[in-house]
Parts: C-alpha cells; structure tokens; sequence
C-alpha cells in the first residue's frame, strides 16, 4: 500500500509503460471523437445527414453533440490520466486535473443549455416547434452522468482543497472518488452513444434491402456520409474510453485510491 503522501511521480513509475502508452491513446482518440463531432455537427449538407452547422439562431441544438463530446469524452478522460500518462510536480498535477474536471463541467452547460434551448424556443430550432424534454433513455441518462458528476467534483473540492479536512477524511473519501469518476466515465459514455443512436434514428440512417441482408459490410457503403461518420464517432469513442480504462486499471497498475493528494 502506498503512503498517503505519494507524489504523482511514484504513481507515473508504477504504471507500465503500455499502460503510459494507452493512455496517450485515449486522449489521441478522444481528439479524434471531437474533430468527428465538429465536422459531424458543422457541415451543412443535411442531404448526406449531416447536422447542417453550428450557430446561436436556428442550429443552437448542434452544440450539444460538440460540447457533450468534448467535456465528457475529452476532458474526462484528459482529467482521468492526468497522474497516469505525464510526470510533473504534484501542484501542478493537481491543478491540472481539477482545471479540466472544471473544462468537463463548463461543457456539460453548456452542451445542457443548448438542448434545453433548441427544445424550449421555436426561434432556435430548424422545426419552428417545440420539443419535450427527459422523454428518452438517452436524456435520463445523460442527466444522472451529470448529477453524479458534479456531485463527485463538489465532494472532491471539499475533502482536497478545504484545509479543514483532516488527513484520515481525505484517506476515507479517496476510494469513493476514484470509484465514482470511473463510474462516471462509463455512465457518460453510455449517454454519448445513446445520444448518438438517438441523432441517427431520426436522421433515417438505414439503407434499403430487397434480401436478407446476410453480409452488411456489402450494403454498407449505401450509407449517406454524415451516418457512416457518426457510427464512426461512436466506434472511437468506445476505444477512446476502452485504452482510459486500460490506462487506469490495467496489469500493473498501483491503487489510486492509495493517494489522498488527487483532486
């Protein structure tokens, strides 16, 4: 077991290096899920499925896929593996991984706001129509990941940052933190995929059959381009959160729930 005063070095030196290499990885993938998302979102030719831009007025919803992606794909993972993959001092360390929790959370508003507003206001929808609210699993989703995350971000403030905490509270609390983060994590991106499949549904993305369709590799080329790149966000996103999670807790790898200095 690891004392509590360990430094983000000697947990940098007990993860393997593939595990390093995994990390690095996953934030190149969670790079990637954001470009596809952006270019997904941005991109006005609705003809192929694409969202048709990004903008304030009547495509405010399509910020919500782009803010979504890069503050619970992106920065989680970033935040996740920041005393995994790089070897700094322990401020830094801690500063550095409450500063993109705090990224995650800023997007998550935002991404909030922008389906709430889409949904709320005809002015800033393409349908010139209301929309309901928490009427799918994606949104019941959604909004539990993010409950749970920002109650995991106010308790670690709390307990890590709050100098009337004692040592043995921290220690307590630690184990909680971790687990909930990587819980998070995965309740997330339950919420990205289910989100994803929610968008594509109603964009029709299907191609016709006139047979058993015994071999969907063949008829998947008959696909418009803007559903083949969202099924591709989906795929990376899966591997960008599969690499985190080999990362953290692949062979190897030292307890975090042994430091009681992680934010």
């Amino acid at each position: 077991m690891n004392s509590a005063n360990e430094n983000p070095a000697e947990v940098y030196y007990t993860t393997s290096k593939l595990q390093r290499i995994a990390g690095v990885l996953a934030i190149v993938a969670a790079l990637v899920s954001t470009a596809m998302v952006i270019t997904w979102a941005d991109k006005h030719d609705t003809s192929k499925n694409y969202l048709g831009g990004i903008n304030w007025s009547k495509r405010v919803f399509n910020y919500h896929p782009v803010m979504m992606v890069i503050g619970m794909n992106l920065c989680l993972i970033t935040s996740l593996l920041s005393y995994r993959i790089i070897e700094l001092p322990k401020k830094i360390t801690k500063v550095f991984h409450a500063v993109t929790h705090a990224g995650a959370i800023v997007c998550a508003l935002v991404g909030l706001s922008a389906v709430v507003t889409s949904h709320n206001y005809k002015d800033h929808n393409g349908n010139n129509k209301y929309t309901a609210n928490l009427y799918s699993m994606h949104s019941l989703l959604g909004i539990s990941a993010l409950v749970l995350y920002f109650s995991n971000y106010i308790l670690a403030f709390f307990h890590f940052l709050m100098p009337v905490v004692s040592n043995d509270a921290r220690a307590s609390f630690k184990p909680n933190h971790v687990f909930l983060g990587l819980f998070t994590l995965i309740a997330a991106t339950i919420a990205l995929e289910t989100g994803i499949t929610e968008l594509t549904t109603k964009l029709g993305c299907i191609y016709p059959v006139t047979s058993a369709d015994w071999n969907p590799a063949e008829n998947y080329h008959e696909l418009s381009d803007g559903c083949k790149l969202a099924n591709g966000l989906g795929v990376m996103i899966l591997l960008g959160v599969f690499l985190c999670a080999y990362a953290l807790l692949g062979p190897g790898t030292v307890a975090l729930a042994s430091r009681s200095d992680q934010v």
